[in-house]
């Protein structure tokens, strides 16, 4: 038994690196570039425009075509997905006050925005763009997120 300790405390190391590093990718993509933007498109079919500045542990958010700002708290996380709680705190009439947004890490340093209100089902979806020099236009960043995200979340006359 004393000679396969080694044995399965290397095994655990190598098993367990890859997860370690992706997750520290994921932190390193938020201190790195902390700035987002995008549209976001509803399964009802409306969309709107997304800008967000994430921290270690939450983000401060706004969704400037709705008039709406208010922060996210994480919490939960693990090496492919960012999890927060979102609380409206300006704009609540024409915003929904309360609900839980997934970040997951797309290539070329951008995020899926997944937007739920409750568990059952996700309300909402986009592509989060890096915010760099220069901002696509909003119709090209709504193009970015319906070419990039699955639609499976559509209410039916949207895909029928």
């Amino acid at each position: 038994m004393r000679h396969l300790l080694p044995v399965l405390v290397a095994l655990l190391v190598a098993v367990t690196a890859p997860v370690v590093a992706v997750a520290g990718a994921l932190d390193r993509q938020i201190v790195r570039q902390n700035h987002y933007y995008g549209v976001g498109w509803q399964a009802d079919g409306n969309h709107w425009s997304i800008d967000v500045v994430l921290t270690p542990g939450g983000a401060q958010i706004a969704y400037p075509s709705l008039g709406c700002t208010g922060s996210w708290k994480l919490i939960a996380a693990t090496d492919q997905e960012l999890t927060y709680a979102e609380s409206i705190t300006d704009g609540q009439k024409d915003c929904i006050a309360t609900g839980v947004v997934r970040l997951r890490l797309l290539p070329a340093g951008r995020f899926l925005y997944s937007w739920q209100e409750t568990d059952a089902r996700i309300d909402a979806r986009a592509v989060l763009l890096p915010a760099g020099k220069a901002r696509m236009p909003y119709i090209q960043q709504l193009v970015e997120t319906l070419n990039n995200v699955p639609l499976d979340y559509l209410e039916a006359p949207f895909y029928e």
